[in-house]
């Protein structure tokens, strides 16, 4: 057997009509073939020997399948599956375990505890453990977060949905979720409830840890105050945490691709991300010639770059910020480019010729007009004879200046410039022609 697939009471049909509820590896195996017929519909130039590859190699790894199937793992259409990103793991943060002790909610007052947020994040909900006390009736609490200060809770970030909880409820774990996700950025912040009028009806479980709470007295009715106000502190770490869905987080750098020249266009390559990217933005940076010292370039924010002017002689750089339910990345920054060259001179105006066409004269040339900055030039000498029409080069003549000789006694000269610079050369530039040449 290569892999197993859920085959425990699957809804199936029956046997004369109607619906139930099967077991056994004829429930099995049509998972498999449905995430065939997925694949395939993504991918449907993959062979058969490519389709079992995929969907063997992309098992969920399970140690209680580990020498029971070959591949040690379970079917997992999405890692199997082209282009499919499956969702982030939602994680918490707080206290997770039930406390030792346990003591009860006062009225009108709200409670944190400070925990470290390790990555950014979007906190769907708060957990707090709760128990019935001897007290009856109902006692209403709303979860808050604060942004912490210097180790004090600060702002207001969230308040979630009111829980009513009631003498004849059980002990167990009880959620208060935001009705949107409060996002957040790694970093320290405070965790608790506020309280309704009504005290002592719900009791919550905590462990004494020195300091870790921080408390004051606020009407439920006004709701909590932003900033937190005065506090008082003690030890009690209660059984309350956060669950959030993380951001994605870079684990290798995006790539450019594309040639670092004047009008050529860059290419950005994703990076690699945990927590499962749903979506991308880019903003291109230019850099100094060491890849250090770069500003944003303005409207650059699409995943192609086509290079100015302006980038000549610098590098360059592009960051990407990936996105999923859980919010934002850090951006993550390429590598520099190389240096970006200009495009090849380009001719505007010909070159001339100084002085007089006559066997023993010198003739010099005068460069043309050239856009793109030329850094050398290369020239070549020509003779051309209006009998016979054309124009050929003179050996050797390949300097800025020329000196006329018998040979060239009735004919015209002209001379062709080549214009270079880091981006190449120019096509040639040819002067207009001198006088016959006198002997």
């Amino acid at each position: 057997m290569q892999l197993a697939a859920p085959g425990v009471s699957i809804y199936s049909t029956l046997r004369g009509g109607g619906y139930g509820y099967l077991s056994g590896g004829s429930m099995a195996s049509p998972q498999v073939a449905g995430a065939a017929a997925l694949i395939l519909s993504v991918s449907p130039s993959m062979s058969t020997t490519q389709l079992r590859a995929d969907i063997l190699e992309n098992v969920d790894p399970l140690p209680s399948l580990r020498e029971k199937v070959i591949t040690g793992g379970r079917l997992d259409v999405c890692r199997a599956l082209p282009g499919c990103t499956a969702p982030p793991t939602p994680l918490t943060f707080g206290k997770t375990s039930v406390g030792g002790k346990s003591d009860t909610f006062a009225a009108n007052r709200k409670r944190v505890n400070r925990y470290a947020l390790a990555t950014s994040g979007s906190v769907s909900k708060l957990s707090l453990y709760l128990a019935p006390t001897s007290t009856s009736g109902q006692q209403v609490i709303k979860g808050i977060i604060y942004s912490d200060n210097a180790g004090k809770p600060e702002a207001l970030l969230g308040t979630s949905e009111q829980l009513t909880f009631k003498s004849s409820n059980a002990a167990g774990w009880y959620d208060l979720s935001f009705s949107s996700p409060v996002k957040l950025t790694a970093g320290n912040y405070w965790i608790g409830v506020i309280t309704g009028a009504t005290g002592g009806v719900a009791g919550f479980r905590y462990d004494s840890v020195a300091g870790a709470r921080d408390y004051n007295t606020n009407s439920y009715s006004t709701g909590p105050s932003n900033p937190f106000g005065s506090i008082a502190t003690d030890g009690e770490q209660a059984s309350l945490y956060a669950t959030y869905l993380p951001a994605p987080v870079n684990t290798a750098p995006p790539t450019v691709s594309g040639t670092a020249q004047q009008g050529q266009t860059l290419t950005e390559h994703h990076g690699s991300w945990t927590n499962g990217p749903t979506s991308y933005s880019y903003q291109w940076l230019q850099c100094n010639n060491e890849g250090a010292n770069c500003s944003a370039i303005a409207g650059a924010t699409k995943q192609t770059y086509e290079v100015l002017a302006s980038d000549v002689g610098h590098t360059l750089r592009v960051q990407e910020t990936a996105t999923n339910a859980g919010g934002s990345s850090a951006p993550a920054t390429s590598a520099a480019t190389s240096t970006v060259i200009p495009l090849p001179p380009s001719n505007t105006a010909p070159p001339t010729i100084s002085g007089i066409a006559q066997v023993g004269q010198t003739l010099t040339e005068h460069h043309g007009s050239w856009t793109n900055s030329p850094t050398s030039y290369s020239y070549q000498w020509l003779q051309c004879n209006a009998l016979f029409g054309g124009c050929v080069p003179i050996s050797g003549a390949t300097s800025q200046t020329y000196v006329p000789a018998l040979g060239d006694v009735g004919d015209t000269l002209r001379v062709q410039e080549i214009a270079t610079n880091a981006g190449g050369s120019s096509g040639p530039a040819v002067s207009e022609s001198t006088a016959p040449v006198l002997p």
